[in-house]
């Protein structure tokens, strides 16, 4: 009698215990960012997706999208005063953030490895032979001018990263001969989830054996918004000419990850020369797929 009384009390304990456990879980909205905590002592952190009683569903930031049995689900706790730590662990997992919408930062390539970019204008096939090293070619979709580009990068501390690289381009298959060269440097503060780049190059173009050449500037950067969401801007500044003035040309926009192998970006463009401001009246797209 004494040993049916135990088990019984026992059982209720664990009872109640485990309804405590669940209405705890279920007063987690929806769309948070948690920490999951299994029973087999291992650990999903992200954001929230759904829950009930066979499965919860989240978004993690480690692997993605990740279902895991109810059976298997010790507890679902609200990450509070972590939403900076997990952006910046997300954004370590986003896909193809060592590039910007035209420009490049001081961070490798990665774990993309090799990449194509569709953008308004074109392809851009980028490869990593090497962790710190990249190549690659951009052209239109007529397949003129084409460029080949190599850019290698190098850790200075623990917040700085820098790249140098370069641009060289001709004409493809149109007749005129047209011969384009960018030598560059650029520094990045800040990490993956969040930094500013600033470039510096000289652009040289040669037309039919009259070349000339202007100093380049680049002011961009971006930051991990929520989720696979990144706020993105970049810029091409030209130095003054003999005949012409600086031009800004600025592209403010957002980057979607809409996978871990691809990623969808819209930029909206301006131009600011001869103290006017112009709005470019089509956005410029692109979309990311890893190789």
């Amino acid at each position: 009698m004494l040993s049916r009384l135990v088990i019984l009390t026992v059982v209720c304990i664990a009872a109640l215990a485990s309804a405590s456990v669940s209405q705890a879980q279920q007063a987690v909205p929806i769309g948070t960012w948690v920490t999951v905590e299994k029973t087999d002592d291992g650990r999903y952190v992200g954001v929230l997706l759904s829950a009930d009683e066979r499965e919860v569903l989240l978004d993690s930031t480690a692997i993605g999208s990740v279902m895991i049995p109810r059976t298997l689900v010790r507890s679902i706790l609200p990450a509070a005063g972590q939403a900076s730590q997990q952006r910046a662990l997300a954004a370590q997992t986003l896909p193809f953030s060592s590039r910007y919408f035209i420009t490049t930062n001081g961070f490798p390539i990665g774990d993309d490895g090799a990449y194509i970019l569709f953008t308004t204008f074109g392809p851009d096939f980028q490869f990593a032979p090497t962790e710190n090293l990249s190549v690659g070619i951009l052209t239109t979709y007529i397949g003129s001018p084409i460029l080949g580009s190599i850019k290698a990068t190098t850790r200075v501390s623990d917040n700085v990263n820098a790249a140098a690289g370069a641009l060289i381009g001709w004409n493809g298959w149109i007749p005129e001969f047209i011969f384009f060269a960018l030598p560059y440097g650029s520094l990045t503060f800040g990490s993956r989830a969040s930094n500013v780049t600033l470039s510096t190059g000289y652009g040289y173009v040669s037309y039919d054996g009259d070349g000339g050449g202007r100093a380049m500037f680049s002011v961009a950067g971006q930051t991990h918004a929520w989720s696979k969401v990144s706020l993105m801007f970049d810029s091409i500044i030209l130095s003054a000419g003999s005949s012409t003035g600086m031009l800004v040309f600025g592209m403010p926009g957002v980057r979607v990850a809409t996978g871990r192998n691809s990623a969808f970006q819209v930029a909206f463009p301006f131009v600011y020369a001869e103290n006017e401001l112009r709005m470019v009246p089509v956005p410029t797209v692109g979309y990311f797929v890893r190789m």
